[in-house]
Parts: C-alpha cells; structure tokens; sequence
C-alpha cells in the first residue's frame, strides 16, 4: 500500500489528507469514504480486487487461482492494518 495525495472537491474539508492506496487495484475503486472524527479512505470492491488477484494468479501459473487470490486477499490485504486511513474493503449487495 502506498499514500496518494487525494484532490478532493473545494468544500472538502480534508483537503491537505492523504489517501492510502492498494497499489495496482485502481480498477476497484469505488470511491473515498468519510467519517466523523476519521481521516477519508479509499473504498475498493471487494469482488474486483479478487478477479485482479486471480488474473494476476493465472498469468503466474497458479493452478487454483481464484483460491489462491482469496487467500491472498485476507491475509495480506484485507488483514493489513496501515494505520489511520487504512482502505476499506466492501461487498455489494442489493437492499
């Protein structure tokens, strides 16, 4: 993971914050998220990140590649904590 400098909107008022961002998963972004009293995140999807990883999986040989990129997922990315501003992971789902 790596900070990236966020451009948020005039009327933000984060605007000197910096986002922690998952190097090579901008495809699953889903936006930045903020709440009361916490720095802004980054948002990814959860869904996405796994087909990345198990694309990335595949072209290296791995037999089991959607496997392998769950695993990989929870334990090196969804498990790291990187401090305040750590990025979300979310599962979509209709109400």
């Amino acid at each position: 993971m790596k900070n990236v400098k966020h451009n948020p909107e005039p009327e933000d008022s984060h605007s000197d914050e910096t986002l922690i961002k998952v190097k090579g998963f901008d495809d699953a972004v889903i936006g930045v998220a903020r709440q009361h009293g916490r720095p802004p995140f980054i948002v990814y999807d959860t869904v996405e990140v796994i087909r990345i990883l198990a694309r990335q999986f595949k072209k290296g040989g791995s037999e089991n590649p959607t496997e392998d990129a769950l695993e990989w997922f929870a334990y090196n990315i969804q498990g790291a904590w990187v401090g305040e501003g750590t990025p979300a992971f979310i599962e979509k789902y209709g109400v």
